[in-house]
């Protein structure tokens, strides 16, 4: 099963709620990383997917360890985009959603 890492931002949790729900109903394994005001919903959204689809881990903090991964779906700046771009190894997969307007 491919592990998907999903990184939201604070402004905007129901694109991480999407993101998250798409990854647990085609299967893989999800780990989540809270933004750091850690919107309530979102994580009483991810508890909920973790107990009825498919088991999430959730992160908190700013140091994440992008090993693991076989993909990334990142939320936030367009210089975030870029920090995480230049941090994973050529085999992951970034899918990134930045600054839009």
């Amino acid at each position: 099963l491919p592990h998907l890492l999903h990184i939201c931002s604070g402004n905007l949790a129901v694109a991480g709620m999407q993101s998250l729900l798409l990854g647990a109903l085609l299967g893989a394994r999800n780990t989540l990383k809270l933004p750091a005001n850690r919107p309530p919903r979102l994580e009483q959204f991810a508890a909920r997917v973790s107990r009825e689809i498919a088991e999430v881990t959730m992160l908190t903090g700013k140091a994440v360890d992008f090993a693991p991964y076989d993909a990334v779906i990142c939320y936030g700046s367009d210089e975030t985009q870029q920090v995480i771009r230049n941090r994973l190894r050529g085999d992951q997969i970034l899918i990134s959603h930045g600054h839009k307007v």
